[in-house]
């Protein structure tokens, strides 16, 4: 959960981080924006948003991210990257069953 100094934004990029260490995947910076900047705007419409269900859903993503339809490797023993191509399929492959952005009643 994110202290009373840290922002959403900040909370989600942390989260983005720790997946990343997680499953072995370098993001691209443009890729870890794109994953972490709905949260951000999620939490000013709401603030009372769900984070834990946030990082949930982040963390989804990046497990589907690690599937073999995602691999792409710059050099063999290099880390795998993903960029925005790859997150954006990732949620195409999930929506809308990424709460708390959408979910399977639509919203």
């Amino acid at each position: 959960m994110p202290t009373p100094l840290m922002s959403a934004l900040d909370y989600a990029l942390d989260v983005v981080t720790q997946a990343e260490s997680r499953t072995g995947l370098v993001l691209t910076d443009a890729a870890r924006q794109l994953l972490a900047l709905p949260v951000e705007e999620a939490s000013q419409k709401s603030p009372d948003l769900d984070l834990d269900q946030a990082a949930a859903s982040i963390n989804r993503l990046m497990d589907t991210m690690t599937g073999p339809d995602f691999t792409r490797r710059a050099d063999p023993g290099q880390p795998e990257l993903r960029d925005t191509q790859a997150v954006i399929r990732a949620i195409s492959m999930h929506f809308c069953d990424i709460p708390p952005f959408c979910d399977r009643t639509g919203r």
